[in-house]
């Protein structure tokens, strides 16, 4: 920093404390104080020059003193909290998932209260830490879920694309504008997540992110680019073990199965969208070479999420003729290289994925024949020889495709005499 800008920005502080005397206040104004550019650049050049072994970090408690934001009510504890003023017994001291037979006994002493209550702390306790890994799990899916539909080159905001897709089942009562600022929150939380389980070799260090740590490190403080913060706390979860014990408890293998779920389904439907897409520029190109053909059948709208009721999709006409080209290029995306990954295999479960992105094989597997069938293609993926994956996936293609058109399906290759008669019937879990 030069003289004529170190007089400037004295010359400036000067007159901001003039000010606040004259005022009677104790304090600078800070929009006084920050009105000018000019004295901002200058004095983000001072912080830059500041000697390494003066903290330039504030404090935690400080930075949380300076926030303005009005404090609210979260709407999910509103009705609750009407109801805790008159009836504080429904602030029931059980779980509504525990299966202790001892919390279900009525309390007849202070003893047993003190005691059931202490239960049910245990078991608050444990419930978060279960529910903040679901949480993560379930921002990197969505994060995912996002970057796979963004990378199949759809125009549309893929969050326009998520935020539809949930609007348009009816199951949700939030405005489509609260929606999507939800899964911008997630998706970011989830990029956050994913890219730093990419650095420690994979997703299953997400169950051993160590409590002793904030859960904001990993979700907002933590940079997302390269530097000395970020390689500091690499280096210290490498050093205590995260990456061995991931390796030992197979938490990768276990990851991958929760997040492909997900995956298998948005695949779909990307490849549901391929097929509109292709259609509706046939469509516009028969227009173009024969004008009279738009009265017959007109052109579908701008693509969406959701393809148009003129256009449906039939994956009943399955087209047996192309077996055999379908295993030669399954075979060929289970061979697919990214740039920045190689090929690798997992001995667990036969999973083929590249080492940057573990998913490559399974969204490549959903690139399907026009008319083959969802049903069948998720059956004869690896991915999904355990019955309850299974299941779960099932009852994820009845949500995107309706029920199976195909009536009882049975699998012999991989789920032995295991039957889905009513796909609709089975449970996510």
């Amino acid at each position: 920093m030069g003289i004529n800008e170190s007089k400037l920005l004295a010359t400036h502080v000067l007159k901001a404390c003039n000010k606040a005397q004259k005022e009677g206040k104790i304090d600078l104004d800070p929009s006084f104080l920050w009105a000018s550019k000019d004295i901002e650049n200058i004095a983000r050049s001072v912080v830059g020059r500041i000697p390494a072994r003066i903290s330039r970090r504030q404090n935690k408690v400080d930075r949380a003193a300076q926030i303005y934001s009005p404090i609210r009510l979260p709407q999910e504890l509103q009705p609750l909290l009407e109801q805790w003023k008159t009836l504080p017994q429904e602030f029931r001291l059980r779980l509504p998932e525990s299966r202790d037979d001892r919390q279900a006994l009525p309390v007849t002493s202070p003893d047993e209260f003190v005691a059931k209550s202490f239960l049910f702390l245990c078991g608050i306790e444990r419930a978060v830490i279960i529910e903040k890994i679901r949480c993560r799990l379930c921002y990197v899916a969505f994060y995912l879920m996002k970057d796979q539909l963004q990378r199949d080159g759809f125009r549309q905001d893929a969050i326009v694309c998520l935020s539809g897709m949930i609007k348009r089942t009816d199951m949700v009562s939030a405005e489509e504008h609260e929606i999507q600022g939800k899964l911008r929150t997630w998706v970011d939380k989830g990029e956050r997540l994913w890219l730093l389980s990419m650095d420690l070799e994979g997703p299953g260090v997400l169950f051993l992110l160590p409590e002793d740590i904030g859960e904001n490190i990993w979700l907002q403080e933590l940079p997302k680019g390269k530097g000395p913060r970020r390689s500091n706390m690499l280096m210290s979860l490498k050093r205590r073990g995260i990456t061995q014990e991931a390796s030992r408890i197979d938490a990768h293998h276990t990851a991958h199965q929760i997040l492909s779920l997900f995956l298998f389904a948005v695949g779909l439907v990307s490849h549901r969208l391929e097929q509109y897409l292709r259609i509706a520029h046939e469509t516009s190109v028969q227009e173009a070479q024969n004008p009279g053909i738009s009265q017959q059948s007109p052109t579908p709208p701008n693509p969406t999420c959701q393809p148009s009721d003129s256009m449906p999709f039939n994956f009943a006409e399955f087209n047996q003729s192309s077996a055999g080209d379908n295993i030669e290029a399954q075979a060929a995306s289970l061979n697919r290289t990214d740039a920045g990954g190689e090929i690798s295999t997992n001995a667990n479960n036969g999973i083929s994925h590249n080492t940057q992105n573990p998913f490559n094989m399974m969204t490549s597997a959903c690139r399907m024949n026009d008319y083959s069938n969802p049903y069948d293609m998720m059956e004869s993926t690896s991915m999904f020889s355990n019955p309850d994956v299974y299941m779960s996936s099932t009852a994820l293609l009845s949500a995107i495709f309706g029920p199976n058109p195909y009536g009882t399906m049975t699998s012999t290759s991989k789920l032995g005499t295991a039957q889905i008669s009513d796909p609709e019937r089975s449970t996510i879990h």
